[in-house]
């Protein structure tokens, strides 16, 4: 089988490279294993080369790598000319508003999909402001031109099944810890537990990380000891705007911003860290709570779709979820797991028992599975 997929998003996207990007290259791996022949089309960006390969996926990155801006427009206009050239037998786009292809208006004889990491809705109003109201009007028309869907979570379906109705054929994939490995070796020096981490993509809005900091502020002044690490890579704007509120934070000292950091270094920090904290606002399964389930470590955040199919909330598996948006609740919860050892450890069996559930060679293979449905049925 050849197989196209389309998504703006790359590993080693210094703008991005947030968890689409590395189940793009998971799964897919797998899949090439299988003897299919794989072309992911990406957006560019500083230092990527033109076309290159990784792990038996052929990567091509088209467009700008003037700016972030430039890098998503050009994208957009030059992927309809690459998806016509054909020679195809399935198409995927993993759907953004932000960086629409629509990919069944160019393609005609074989079967496409939407791969949906997430859903913004209103949030692209809020976070954007004016600069919301194109992506919030294109979401809709955009998925309407789909009939078969991935949904990377169980919530996510649900919210297809609304927008779409009966006629869509929609498949649960979820993403795994894979080989973000956190076995303890004769190496390995443990580290105190003082410190709240925050790892991902820097997007104050959509990760919640203006709630975080003021939540922060409030578990300093309670817990002296206890740190704040915030680890991961951003836009230029992004970063501004966490520098900024930074500034503004009560205990500032003690908050530490890493940047981005690679897989040995994620995995270090969330081993050890007290607990892992998602405010996020909007999700579709976070990557980052699955894999603190395989390192043992609970996920406290909102509860929400995505955060609580990812992160179940205890005693189920290793989250310990307050209603969304609510700062107070958030630090008082953070409080209660920073100063229960006992709860810790057992929130750490059940995330261990619950992140086992999912590896990618099997999600390889389901995903794999919806496309030889599909090809059948088209040729049919």
């Amino acid at each position: 089988m050849r197989i196209l997929h389309i998504i703006y998003d790359d590993i080693d996207n210094p703008w991005l490279g947030g968890g689409g990007a590395t189940r793009t290259l998971e799964i897919y791996s797998r899949i090439a294993q299988r003897g299919h022949t794989v072309q992911v089309l990406s957006g560019n960006y500083p230092g990527a080369p033109r076309n290159h390969a990784r792990e038996n996926v052929s990567y091509r990155h088209i467009g700008s790598r003037q700016s972030y801006v430039a890098s998503r427009l050009t994208f957009i206009m030059l992927s309809p000319f690459l998806i016509k050239r054909g020679g195809y037998d399935i198409v995927i786009e993993d759907v953004s508003p932000f960086s629409p292809v629509g990919a069944p208006i160019w393609v005609k004889r074989v079967p496409t999909v939407a791969s949906v990491q997430n859903l913004s809705g209103k949030h692209a109003l809020r976070k954007y402001g004016v600069r919301g109201v194109l992506p919030r009007l294109v979401e809709r028309p955009l998925l309407s031109l789909f009939r078969n869907f991935i949904a990377v979570s169980p919530g996510i379906a649900e919210e297809l099944r609304k927008l779409r109705g009966a006629q869509a054929d929609i498949r649960v994939v979820p993403n795994s810890a894979g080989e973000f490995s956190f076995v303890s070796n004769k190496y390995d020096i443990q580290e105190d537990k003082k410190y709240i981490l925050f790892l991902g993509r820097i997007d104050v809005y959509q990760k919640g990380l203006d709630v975080l900091l003021d939540a922060f502020d409030r578990v300093a002044t309670q817990l002296p000891d206890i740190k704040l690490v915030i680890a991961g890579g951003g836009t230029e704007q992004q970063l501004a705007k966490l520098a900024s509120l930074l500034e503004k934070s009560g205990h500032k000292d003690r908050i530490e911003i890493t940047g981005q950091v690679n897989k040995q270094e994620a995995a270090r920090l969330m081993k050890w860290a007290l607990m892992l904290a998602m405010p996020s606002r909007y999700e579709a399964w976070p990557l980052t709570a699955i894999e603190a389930g395989s390192a043992g470590t609970p996920v406290v955040g909102f509860d929400i779709v995505g955060v609580r199919d990812a992160g179940p909330p205890y005693p189920a598996a290793h989250g310990f979820l307050v209603p969304g948006g609510e700062g107070g609740a958030l630090a008082d919860k953070m409080i209660e797991v920073a100063n229960n050892p006992g709860l810790r450890s057992a929130a750490a069996e059940k995330g261990r028992a619950w992140a086992a559930r999912f590896t990618w060679d099997a999600l390889a293979g389901e995903q794999l599975a919806f496309y030889k449905e599909l090809t059948v049925k088209k040729r049919a």
